[in-house]
């Protein structure tokens, strides 16, 4: 039986965890500053449309601030970290979920407010929400796909330099 290396699962879950749900503060403040919800109280016959698109720029803009967040915090995480195997994928993954959730309480919390009498998660409400569950997987996809292009640059540099050291003539006598 092994014994877990507590060491290793640490770094490898704890630490990612840690790093990748501190990001999720500044990507909701850009979110903030970024997305620019619609209210139902500046809706006509004519601009219907264009509020209806404001309101999927503001799922699409959360979408693009996680997926770039998390992939910049997974792939440098993943290149200081590569040497610690497979809990590193658990720990970036559970910290983009956590990144996740911090970027959107920082968008609740520092973001419009909804129009009054109407909530939040109404469409053309005016406050910041998402109305696309999908989103919310931005963050740890982003993530874990830095830290595949990680190991695949990684592994790719190791059978070049394997299919050197086979192709050099070797000088021992």
């Amino acid at each position: 039986m092994r014994v877990v290396d507590l060491r290793r699962l640490t770094l490898g879950v704890l630490v990612p965890i840690a790093v990748i749900a501190a990001t999720g503060v500044p990507g909701g403040a850009v979110w903030v500053w970024w997305a620019d919800p619609p209210a139902r109280a500046d809706a006509t016959a004519s601009n219907l449309a264009l509020l209806v698109a404001h309101q999927f720029s503001v799922d699409g803009s959360y979408a693009v601030v996680g997926a770039v967040s998390g992939l910049v915090a997974g792939t440098a995480l993943a290149w200081r970290l590569r040497s610690v195997g497979w809990p590193l994928v658990v720990g970036v993954s559970l910290g983009g979920a956590a990144a996740a959730a911090v970027s959107y309480g920082v968008g609740l919390l520092w973001g419009p407010e909804p129009s009054p009498g109407t909530a939040r998660s109404a469409w053309l409400s005016g406050g910041l929400s998402v109305h696309a569950p999908g989103v919310y997987l931005a963050w740890p996809v982003g993530a874990v796909l830095g830290l595949l292009v990680v190991v695949w640059l990684t592994d790719r540099a190791a059978e070049r330099v394997g299919d050197r050291e086979l192709s050099e003539p070797s000088h021992a006598p």
